[in-house]
């Protein structure tokens, strides 16, 4: 997830300083359009810097951008801008700006008094304010010329109440210039470090700094970033690679886990083959003779130097911790690693386990052992 936020800033900084050069030119242009298209803007920046610019993304998790967004709004949460700044923007920049984005509440129930109506949501700066040209100043503007005059009204007694106030960067007599977002780019620091101009490596360690990943509750703290990385790197059919996962996390769909969950389906928690209790590891490896677990004796027999005989407890500990260190294949004829070995033995137990509880088929363990065989071949002759 770090790195996926990292490779964002390739188009993030193409973005955000106006320069084109670090990516295709077409690309920086679809990219400007339909950031002021989709988000009704006058800059491509304002949507990327400000998430209240957002409201009108009706693709939610499938829109273009929400890798891109994720990315700059984990940075600017756990980076927000100081209260200092040398640059703050000029009168019509923040004309143009959500209104949320300038109002400052006193508390949370103050907040969402505003945030929770759509009509503010959507709303501009300049719905509320103006320039007065006599005092050159921004200020709020008289009700009959705005275009949300209960809204008006409303921020303007929050403003003289003091439950809202006006932002560090407002600067209300700051007229001169056009639209300028610099002044906000610029603020993207952390630990006074300018975001734009770290390699990937350093903005890397920060994401894996700042980020804080929530692993769950089940997850298996006791595998090192080795058998993770050397897992992540077998090439093995999707459907086992799903299955080992699960049995990882203690999410595998056994009898015993279904049955807690109270499934309108599921009857009881025992297995349909020998009646005993079916947990993940009853399901995989242990269903006793002349089920799972022989199915396991029989290949470790055929394929194995050491050990000859599945011990099913230490079989599963093996699966759960990716330590398969331990077993050694005997034939050098046969061009696979142990991870093969298991996955095929995984991906047919499971395949023939399913095929058994949804249309009725025998489980038939000399069968099984036979499909394992010929898949462990074909993966072989793969690899010659």
């Amino acid at each position: 997830m770090a790195q996926q936020k990292v490779l964002q800033f390739r188009y993030l900084n193409a973005l955000l300083t106006e320069n084109s050069n670090n990516i295709p030119g077409l690309t920086y242009r679809l990219l400007v359009d339909y950031l002021k298209m989709s988000h009704d803007s006058p800059s491509h920046i304002i949507p990327i810097l400000f998430q209240t610019a957002r409201y009108k993304n009706q693709l939610r998790g499938f829109h273009p951008y929400y890798m891109m967004f994720e990315a700059i709004d984990t940075c600017m949460k756990h980076s927000p801008p100081s209260l200092a700044w040398p640059v703050k923007p000029n009168v019509m920049t923040l004309l143009s700006l959500p209104v949320l984005e300038i109002l400052d509440f006193d508390n949370e129930e103050v907040a969402m008094g505003y945030t929770s109506r759509d009509s503010i949501r959507e709303s501009k700066v300049h719905d509320f304010f103006h320039i007065n040209q006599e005092t050159s100043t921004l200020q709020i503007k008289p009700r009959s010329e705005s275009r949300r005059p209960n809204i008006r009204s409303q921020i303007e007694r929050g403003l003289l109440c003091g439950n809202i106030k006006l932002k560090a960067f407002v600067d209300t007599r700051n007229i001169e210039g056009n639209l300028d977002l610099q002044p906000f780019v610029a603020m993207l620091n952390y630990q006074d470090r300018p975001m734009l101009r770290m390699a990937n490596k350093d903005l890397r360690s920060i994401m894996l700094d700042i980020h804080n990943l929530d692993v769950g509750r089940k997850f298996n703290h006791t595998i090192s970033k080795v058998r993770w990385k050397h897992l992540y790197h077998q090439n093995m059919h999707h459907s086992v690679r799903n299955v080992w996962y699960r049995m990882i996390h203690k999410q595998c769909p056994s009898k015993s886990a279904l049955f807690v969950r109270r499934l309108r389906n599921v009857e009881d928690d025992k297995c349909t083959l020998c009646n005993d209790t079916e947990d993940a590891k009853h399901l995989m490896v242990s269903c006793p003779p002349p089920h799972k677990n022989d199915i396991w004796s029989n290949i470790f027999e055929q394929f194995l130097g050491y050990p000859k005989v599945a011990n099913p407890q230490q079989v599963y500990q093996s699966i759960v911790n990716l330590n398969l260190k331990q077993y050694f294949i005997y034939n050098l004829d046969i061009k696979i690693t142990i991870f093969d070995l298991f996955a095929a033995t995984i991906r047919m137990v499971w395949r023939f386990h399913l095929l058994h509880t949804f249309e009725g088929m025998p489980f038939d363990t000399n069968y099984v052992t036979t499909k394992i065989c010929a898949e462990v071949m074909r993966l072989s002759d793969l690899k010659h």
